[in-house]
């Protein structure tokens, strides 16, 4: 087939149904996040919104919001960090050893960090989300441009940040909570499977009461 050749009709039909398939699932999209609001159960404002029943969670949808609108689940949390004109707090996430320290609260975590980086202006603040799945980095964009740090727009920034770090701290211990409760459960089915195999060899005579005692108190510390 040569450099011009032209598309034979199936070829065109089948584009055809692939760019139908693209507009429709952007519309789909389109009309999903327009309607978000009306379901989520919670709001800080248009930057960040959650729907419990789907587990959604949609970032910067509004035109007064100054990020990329983008959607992912809450339980694919994994950390999160504040960035102010460049700047990193410490990473807050599952497994690290700051997650226990999460119920100290925004002021406690992040109050040392923003003090530090006090200035007379503000350029950039965001929050900055590390979650699984191919879109890893999502961040919640709360100043992007010179701001007064004592202005009325950098106040109400910084209250939707501490709003947004504590909806992300409670995410991670619940997360966390979750994890360590299904491995507990993983090592007592574990544990009552071995007991069943080894009451299962002392019944057949391959092991004796004595080695089934033994194996029995390994098992159980």
């Amino acid at each position: 087939m040569g450099l011009f050749s032209k598309k034979t009709d199936a070829e065109k039909q089948e584009l055809a149904a692939k760019r139908n398939v693209e507009i429709q699932k952007r519309n789909e999209l389109q009309t999903y996040i327009k309607n978000f609001p009306t379901s989520a159960t919670v709001h800080l404002g248009d930057y960040l919104m959650w729907n419990n029943e789907n587990n959604d969670v949609l970032i910067n949808r509004g035109i007064f919001s100054l990020g990329k609108t983008e959607i992912f689940k809450r339980s694919d949390i994994r950390s999160f960090e504040v960035i102010k004109d460049g700047e990193k707090s410490e990473k807050f996430g599952l497994g690290g050893a700051t997650v226990g320290g999460l119920i100290l609260g925004p002021i406690g975590l992040l109050g040392g960090f923003l003090l530090k980086k006090k200035k007379n202006d503000i350029n950039d603040l965001r929050v900055r989300v590390y979650t699984s799945g191919d879109q890893a980095i999502h961040d919640i964009v709360l100043i992007k441009s010179k701001t007064k740090a004592n202005s009325i727009v950098a106040k109400t920034a910084n209250l939707s940040l501490q709003q947004i770090v504590e909806f992300l701290q409670k995410a991670i211990i619940e997360l966390e909570e979750e994890n360590t409760e299904q491995i507990a459960q993983s090592s007592t089915t574990s544990t009552a499977d071995e007991l069943l195999k080894l009451k299962s060899l002392l019944d057949t005579g391959i092991l004796t009461q004595e080695e089934f005692d033994t194996q029995k108190s390994k098992l159980l510390g």
